[in-house]
């Protein structure tokens, strides 16, 4: 900057004189200034990132100094004038300055707990010498005064840069092992902040479980961040999940977790986010947190809640919070929440109950047993509204998976398929082979194949094997046809879903055939207590355990038998043999054919339903409809023989149509009360329970009727020996009548199994004079003995020399 020239005046000048001499003075005044240039000094902000998470001070320094100079000087000149002498004068010159000098600074500053600091300073400075701007002479008499003016500019630059850097202490975690941290669920002491002043939003805290168990494992580095802290919560209930304590809908979950490690290394972590199962972010609040602990109140997801299965199957919830040192992560906390299905009321009694049943009913049941825990197995599932759940696996299951690719409930599906054709062809080659043992016991030479299929009365002896197999075959094959298109062994599925076909379609569409039959060659069963009245119920005997055993025999005897079965326009005489078990339960044929196709659809229709929560109620009450229908069919036709039989089909078809009806009101309602499940439970072992005393007592009529074809094999052979004894001339052993099969005419078919009928009737059923004389052992054996009720394996039409025989022998024992 150019200061101004400066500025001389010699006004006013004031003159003193006397006679002698005069004086004359005159004032000057110069100023001057010098201002510097403004000078301003900022310091940078500059971010430092390291490694170690150091902590950043931030420091802004402004200066503003104007500086401005002001000086002035004041020169006196007196001259003295003299009149004798020539002028002669001398000066006085007086100088004062005037400085003024402002100066402004502003400095901002942040610092964050500093523990390493350091300060970086550059200064630039320069100064600038101008030239003389102006000069000045004034002469006076005897000197001269010269006055000149110089400028100096200076420039000054300042640059300062603080850093500081600390260390957190949960920066220390990413060294550490797992075993020196720990982390647990806390309980919630204080209350949450709530977003309404009169209500709070309703809320379920997790409580911690011990785990066992710990590794070496770092919990986190530099590099990676997919180390984690497990910690186990307790169980939550299922409804809490679905409805909350008010039912509501799905309630918030709160963490009240605390991080423990040596030396507060755990002090300084924060929660970054929160996903559920893996994948699924959460939205959650932070309203509290310390040095080691953190209170989170997570939300549930609006496309399913907290749990997307059903109700009634078991599952976790993957809960990962992860936190933060500083910058970086440094720790993920995986905490495990078990959320047990809903209890099913005595769900592994009953299954346990009649899979045992099942398998009873296999090897002596008959058809209507079958049925029943078919229809037990095929429904006692249906409130789950689960298509996984309603394929339960084959009756026996071998746990055959043809597709090792997948590992879901299509294997099981495959394998109650196959199981159930394997199981097929297993009883079906046990019988079989029995068969051919009885009939080698006899060494006459007859066809060995054709005569062990009639001993064992195949194929209505698979009647209990088909029935059984009905329901769970139909589940199976329903659940591969609608999950083909998604299936990674689409062709195995279709395989198996013909052979489900075939195999459901084969005992119905025979019983259809033996229907046609009968009514084509004038078959008819005739109701015997009209014909006889002695077999009718006389409940006047004296003593409890008579009435009971009169009971008992009234209610076991076979009231209907197909007396009229074989006539002389019938060529096929052997066709009354192979059917003779079906022909020795059902008094009306078609009506099999109807309750297995009822098995069929309630096992397709369990499945459906549960494809869908939008199909489980509607093919529930599918399911109960057609159950009411066939009871109704049951009551109006009276399709079995014996008054039991039609008991317990009566009693286990209106049992099972309250269990299903019992689930279909607990799915209405949500959640539904549990007392509904605990009836179906009762329900279903009370059909176990019926099922199970059928089974007892046609598995007793087995091993009587096995010993006593074992008993008359014997005999056959022991005849047959003195036969050939007294061919050659020796007298036999014991009196037994002369037998020639050429000379002996056979009887005709008709009155061979009449006459073995009456006899069965007759020789072992005691009469009323020889009741008081006969035990209870006695009379049950009696009763339930398969002579008594045209015993399903010893009616078979034997061919001449084997009915004389067996008309002797009963000869001999009377």
């Amino acid at each position: 900057m150019t200061p101004s020239a400066p500025t001389y005046s010699l006004q006013p000048t004031e003159t003193v004189s006397n006679d002698c001499a005069s004086l004359s003075s005159t004032a000057s005044k110069s100023m001057s200034f010098t201002k510097s240039p403004l000078t301003k000094s900022h310091t940078s902000v500059r971010s430092v990132s390291t490694t170690l998470s150091l902590s950043l001070s931030i420091s802004s320094t402004h200066s503003d100094s104007p500086s401005s100079t002001t000086s002035a000087s004041v020169s006196m000149l007196s001259s003295s004038v003299n009149s004798s002498t020539s002028p002669t004068g001398s000066h006085r010159t007086s100088t004062w300055a005037l400085s003024v000098s402002l100066s402004s600074t502003t400095s901002v500053q942040v610092s964050t707990s500093p523990t390493i600091s350091g300060t970086l300073s550059e200064s630039l400075s320069s100064s600038q010498l101008l030239p003389p701007t102006a000069s000045d002479t004034n002469s006076l008499l005897n000197d001269s005064l010269t006055s000149s003016h110089t400028t100096t500019q200076t420039r000054s630059t300042t640059s300062t840069q603080s850093i500081s850097a600390s260390q957190l202490p949960s920066s220390s975690l990413l060294k550490m092992r797992l075993s020196q941290v720990s982390a647990q669920l806390s309980p919630l002491t204080a209350p949450l902040p709530t977003t309404t002043n009169n209500s709070m939003t309703p809320f379920t805290t997790l409580g911690h479980q011990s785990q066992s168990g710990t590794t070496s494992a770092g919990l986190s580095s530099a590099t990676t961040s997919d180390a984690t802290l497990p910690v186990g919560a307790l169980s939550v209930d299922r409804r809490t999940l679905l409805y909350g304590w008010d039912n509501s809908g799905p309630p918030m979950l709160v963490l009240n977790l605390t991080i423990e490690a040596p030396a507060r290394s755990a002090a300084g972590l924060r929660v970054k986010n929160i996903t559920v199962n893996g994948n699924v972010p959460l939205q959650h609040t932070y309203p509290y947190y310390g040095d080691s602990w953190h209170v989170v109140t997570l939300a549930p997801t609006q496309e399913y809640g907290w749990v997307a299965v059903s109700l009634w199957q078991p599952t976790t919830i993957i809960l990962d919070v992860h936190m933060t040192c500083g910058a970086d992560d440094a720790a993920t906390i995986h905490i495990t929440v078990p959320a047990p299905g809903f209890p099913q009321s005595l769900a592994v009694q009953v299954k346990a109950a009649a899979l045992s049943s099942q398998l009873i009913a296999l090897v002596a049941g008959g058809g209507s047993s079958g049925a029943a825990l078919g229809r037990l197995m095929a429904t006692r599932s249906m409130v789950m509204c689960d298509a996984d759940v309603a394929v339960g696996g084959g009756v026996l299951d071998f746990g055959l998976a043809p597709c090792s690719s997948e590992d879901n409930s299509n294997n099981a599906a495959r394998s109650a398929v196959i199981s159930n054709v394997v199981l097929v062809c297993i009883v079906t080659f046990i019988i079989f082979i029995c068969g051919i043992l009885l009939t080698l016991a006899n060494p006459s030479p007859h066809a060995v194949l054709r005569s062990s299929t009639v001993i064992v009365l195949l194929p209505s002896s698979l009647l209990s094997v088909f029935v059984s197999i009905l329901p769970t075959t139909a589940a199976g094959a329903t659940l591969l046809a609608a999950r083909i298109e998604s299936s990674q062994c689409a062709g195995i599925d279709a395989v198996l879903i013909l052979a489900a076909i075939g195999t459901v379609s084969l005992p119905i569409v025979a019983l259809l055939w033996l229907h046609r039959y009968v009514r084509r060659w004038g078959w008819e069963c005739v109701d015997e207590q009209s014909l006889d009245p002695h077999h009718s119920l006389d409940v006047t005997k004296r003593g409890l355990l008579r009435g009971v055993r009169s009971i008992i025999q009234f209610a076991t005897r076979r009231r209907y038998k197909w007396r009229e079965a074989l006539t002389a326009k019938d060529p096929l005489t052997l066709m009354f043999q192979h059917m003779w078990v079906v022909l020795l339960e059902y008094r009306t044929i078609w009506y099999a054919a109807v309750d297995g196709c009822g098995l069929v659809a309630v096992g397709a229709f369990s499945v459906v339903g549960g494809l869908s929560s939008s199909k489980c109620r509607p093919f529930t009450g599918l399911v109960i409809a057609l159950l009411c229908l066939q009871l109704l069919l049951l009551n109006v036709v009276w399709p079995y023989t014996t008054l039991f039989e039609h008991v317990c089909s009566s009693a286990t078809l209106a049992l099972t149509v309250v269990s299903v009806v019992g689930q279909l009101v607990f799915t209405l309602e949500t959640p539904g009360p549990e007392w509904l499940l605990m009836m179906s439970a009762v329900c279903n072992l009370a059909i176990v329970g019926v099922s199970l005393v059928k089974s007892v007592l046609d598995a007793s009529a087995l091993v009587m009727g096995l010993g006593r074809r074992i008993r008359i094999a014997t005999d056959q052979r022991s005849s047959d020996h003195t036969r050939s004894r007294a061919a050659e001339g020796t007298p036999p052993a014991l009196p037994i009548a002369p037998f020639n099969t050429a000379s002996t005419p056979s009887p005709p078919p008709s009155a061979t199994i009449f006459a073995e009928n009456r006899l069965a009737d007759d020789s072992f059923e005691p009469q009323e004079a020889e009741a008081d004389d006969v035990d209870i052992a006695t009379m049950m054996a009696s009763v339930f003995s398969p002579l008594s009720a045209d015993g399903a394996i010893l009616t078979a039409e034997e061919s001449a020399y084997q009915v004389q025989d067996l008309l002797h022998f009963y000869s001999r024992t009377d």
